[in-house]
């Protein structure tokens, strides 16, 4: 009975080689401490400036469609809008296809000279996928009028002029306007509306988060402060050569560090990286603290560009405030996810059931062999009750021997569904444990996995038939390789190319 189980060890020895990319918060040090924070608060009323972002909701939105087209499920538009203090807003609508109403999405790209909306396009597709509409605009910076480049100041960005503060307060007015669309629209629930920003969008969000009601969640993505926090810290932008004492002064009313303790009863989502050269960690913490509850802060081990698991993250994170609570299905924010989580769960209850009296019967199975194949089943439904069935029988003649493919499609359900299973509990774990270094952990889970699996092989052979155990320790073998094969090659060519241009350019005379 004893090496019957030994297979359950292995699976949680298993459980160790999923990770995540979220690590703990770095300390909250120097302008970071809560201190310094509430100290810089106090020398400014949000209330006071409030005004500034009030425009006529009762305007005509004057929209003119561009262009529609389907494309990945979705109905896509572009068009345009007017702006409340002048000018077109360039947009974006995606529509799920389907039936709604849909939950509501505004997304907004990052800062600088090259960014826009199309910035915006694959976060915007993750989310259409889980069934929200979601709207992107341009910000005013991208419009005709907007930020120009000129040979004193290179490609440095924001302006430093007073257009910084005309632009700001346009852009939260528009992005107001944007809420007004999505309200406007029949795919569209007004209760289900929320905001995910990056980088500057990250940080325009805060500012929108103090100023409109409308919105159940803001995703607030490698955001600071404000542009005066962003700017005064120069790092390696030379933002230093053009930041002045009476641009900031005129900035520093309307920043985002001021807003963002308005946004209750909104819940918020940080989300930032631990070696984020744009985004200094004390300025992601100075904007973080400044926040109202309810807020979340993750943290990853990434600079200003986050590991894509991050949109998972999100995704999950909005679900309460965008769709029913499911516990199969999520993130999915469709009316109908509903029915169908609900309804896969009676499915699945249902051959659990019809296992667990077949498994009785079948008294010819192990311990071991029968608690496989309940994971198996969890993970693979009906599929899984199938090929027990199948894979299982009883030899219908004395010395009858199972063909080699029924067993070997018995193996692979066992496998698949034991890595899974463990995949899943270990990711958990390393929410948990806040790991970090991803190929450290990998070489470290499959050097125990390995050797332990090997020892335990020992120890059962007498008095357990090792083959269902050998293959899912095969399996387990399997996934690591598969996965540090593409990255050790994209680490040679990686070197060799840098190692070929390094020889090559100066051969060439370039620089």
């Amino acid at each position: 009975m004893k090496g019957r189980c030994w297979r359950l060890v292995l699976i949680l020895v298993g459980a160790l080689s999923a990770c995540s990319p979220k690590v703990q918060a770095p300390d909250a040090v120097g302008p970071a401490s809560p201190d310094a924070v509430a100290l810089s608060l106090s020398t400014v009323d949000p209330e006071e400036s409030l005004h500034l972002f009030e425009y006529d909701k009762d305007a005509p939105l004057d929209i003119q469609e561009e262009k529609r087209w389907h494309e990945y499920n979705a109905e896509w538009i572009d068009f345009s809008y007017e702006s409340p203090m002048g000018g077109r807003a360039d947009a974006r609508l995606i529509i799920p296809n389907g039936k709604g109403p849909f939950p509501g999405m505004i997304l907004q790209h990052g800062g600088g000279g090259a960014a826009t909306l199309e910035d915006m396009r694959y976060f915007a597709m993750e989310f259409v996928r889980h069934g929200a509409v979601t709207i992107m605009i341009t910000d005013p910076y991208r419009r005709p009028g907007g930020w120009v480049p000129t040979p004193y100041m290179g490609n440095t960005w924001p302006l430093f002029t007073e257009s910084d503060l005309r632009i700001k307060i346009q852009l939260i007015q528009d992005q107001r306007r944007a809420i007004d669309i999505l309200e406007s629209r029949p795919e569209v629930d007004p209760e289900r509306m929320a905001y995910f920003g990056v980088s500057f969008g990250g940080t325009m969000g805060g500012l929108l988060a103090g100023v409109e009601d409308r919105l159940k969640a803001y995703v607030l993505v490698v955001g600071d402060g404000g542009l005066v926090e962003h700017t005064s810290d120069p790092g390696e932008d030379g933002f230093n050569i053009h930041f002045s004492e009476n641009w900031a002064a005129l900035m520093w009313p309307t920043e985002s560090l001021h807003f963002v303790r308005r946004a209750a009863p909104a819940a918020l989502l940080f989300q930032n990286g631990i070696n984020d050269m744009h985004v200094p960690a004390h300025d992601a913490i100075r904007y973080h603290t400044a926040a109202s509850e309810p807020k979340t802060i993750m943290w990853y081990d990434s600079g200003h560009g986050l590991p894509w698991k991050f949109v998972n993250d999100a995704a999950e994170w909005l679900q309460p405030y965008l769709g029913d609570n499911l516990f199969l299905l999520a993130p999915n924010y469709r009316p109908s996810a509903i029915i169908w989580d609900r309804g896969t769960l009676i499915i699945i209850f249902l051959g659990l059931g019809i296992y667990l009296w077949e498994s009785i019967r079948r008294k010819y199975l192990g311990w071991g062999d029968r608690l496989l194949w309940l994971l198996a089943i969890l993970r693979t439904g009906p599929v899984g009750l199938g090929l027990f069935w199948f894979t299982t029988r009883r030899p219908k003649r004395e010395g009858e021997v199972t063909p080699l493919w029924v067993r070997a499609l018995g193996v692979v359900t066992l496998s698949v569904a034991a890595f899974v299973s463990a995949g899943f509990v270990g990711g958990k774990v390393n929410d948990l444990t806040q790991g970090s270094d991803l190929r450290l952990r990998l070489a470290q889970t499959y050097l125990i996995l390995l050797v332990g699996g090997g020892l335990l092989t020992l120890l059962a052979r007498r008095t357990y038939r090792a083959s269902i155990f050998a293959h899912i320790l095969s399996a387990n073998t399997f996934w690591p390789v598969t996965m540090l094969i593409p990255w050790l090659i994209g680490e040679y060519l990686r070197d060799f190319t840098w190692l070929t241009t390094s020889a090559i350019t100066p051969w060439l005379g370039l620089s």
